[in-house]
């Protein structure tokens, strides 16, 4: 595939990863139906393989339904150190070809192959390479779509689904998204589809014809932003910090919010999760980045550049709630919240652990850490909003002494 002067990019999309994962782990699984999920009464499943979502298996149904719809599935419960490594080892041969990576989830991730043709040959051959490299180790199967932009390869790797390659070329774009249903479209709303589909409109193509200034009286301010991504426009860049890595945590609310209390909530949370994530990898940030994502497709993205390197639950929130008071900014409800890391530094080279922050906090960090690695899935009580800031270390000594 050739695309002259438009930007090449590829959107590597994992095949039933979690279930894969599980089944390189116990290949006793593998002609049977598997679950992934929290295995409690009140627990939801996270992943269903191909032929557990065949027996009407979902994510977000509860595991006592799973286990009515398939009582001969194998429920695994959840083990988020084991479906990261799987990640990191994809997404460490993925950078082989391309310093400009961004993962969007565990199994999934944008690759912008523009000007490496000259290292690694054409962008198809290198995306048949990757593909077959990723089956032999870490021996998982991936769908690839191949585009000029980010939302027309997403879209294309949906259609490669089960393990293939599909192209587009420049021009085609249009062409390409016209037949399939809204839902196809990346970043529109249950909302939306609802409203479009009460006008006659169901597919992408119906909606790239809508003009503008009536695409944002019927959808909002997003409206025309749908529009054109509907007719194959999409100008974000693949984002990557430095060489590429980055550490995130998100949350896509079951129902939007718009309580800032609520939503301050779960960035504790976030940042509580992004501070063990960095711990683990033996990290510090040294840059927050926060993205907030309204429920009318809008997003609002601010960052900072931290003090001093830092891996503290406590003091990423700190900072993550700064961004946030400046990201929330609109009387809209929202979606999802991400906070990620960028750029961060392996602690062995800056500073010792226990010195970069207090000694005793650092070990009640690791202590904590520690038991929720034993007791995966269960809420373990450490510090933060629990306490003012000037009895954390008084927090810390109490559980420590």
């Amino acid at each position: 595939m050739k695309f002259s002067n438009a930007r090449e990019i590829i959107y590597i999309n994992s095949d039933d990863f979690f279930a894969s994962v599980v089944r390189l782990r116990d290949p006793a699984l593998k002609s049977r139906p598997v679950v992934v999920g929290h295995l409690s009464s009140r627990g939801v499943v996270l992943a269903a393989s191909y032929e557990a979502r065949a027996e009407g298996i979902h994510p977000g149904l509860t595991i006592p339904q799973a286990r009515r719809l398939s009582p001969s599935a194998a429920f695994v419960q959840v083990d988020w150190a084991l479906f990261r490594r799987a990640s990191d080892a994809l997404f460490s041969l993925v950078r082989r070809y391309s310093p400009l990576v961004e993962p969007v989830s565990l199994d999934e991730g944008f690759m912008d192959y523009t000007g490496c043709a000259r290292l690694f040959g054409e962008v198809k051959d290198t995306a048949w390479r990757v593909q077959k490299k990723l089956a032999a180790a870490p021996r998982l199967t991936v769908s690839l779509g191949l585009g000029p932009n980010k939302l027309v390869s997403q879209v294309a790797s949906k259609v490669a689904k089960r393990g293939g390659i599909v192209t587009v070329s420049a021009g085609e774009e249009r062409e390409f998204l016209a037949p399939f249903p809204l839902s196809w479209l990346p970043g529109i709303r249950p909302s939306h589809r609802e409203t479009l589909s009460s006008l006659g409109i169901k597919t992408i193509g119906a909606l790239s014809q809508v003009p503008p200034p009536l695409a944002e009286c019927v959808l909002g301010s997003f409206g025309k932003t749908l529009v054109e991504r509907a007719g194959g426009m999409d100008n974000r860049r693949v984002r990557s910090d430095g060489d590429g890595e980055i550490v995130e945590k998100g949350i896509t609310f079951r129902n939007d919010m718009v309580e800032l209390s609520r939503i301050d909530a779960e960035l504790y949370m976030l940042s509580e999760a992004l501070g063990r994530e960095l711990r683990r990898r033996g990290q510090g940030a040294r840059k927050l980045r926060l993205r907030l994502s309204y429920t009318d497709g809008y997003e609002a993205t601010h960052g900072a550049r931290l003090g001093e390197v830092c891996h503290s639950d406590r003091r990423l929130y700190e900072e993550a709630v700064i961004l946030l008071k400046r990201a929330y900014t609109r009387r809209v409800k929202v979606r999802a919240l991400h906070l990620a890391a960028a750029r961060p530094v392996p602690l062995t080279e800056q500073m010792d652990l226990f010195q970069c922050e207090n000694g005793k906090l650092a070990r009640l960090y690791r202590a904590c850490d520690m038991v929720r690695e034993k007791y995966p899935g269960e809420k373990i009580l450490c510090f933060g909003k629990t306490f003012a800031p000037d009895e954390d270390e008084a927090a810390a000594n109490a559980v420590l002494r």
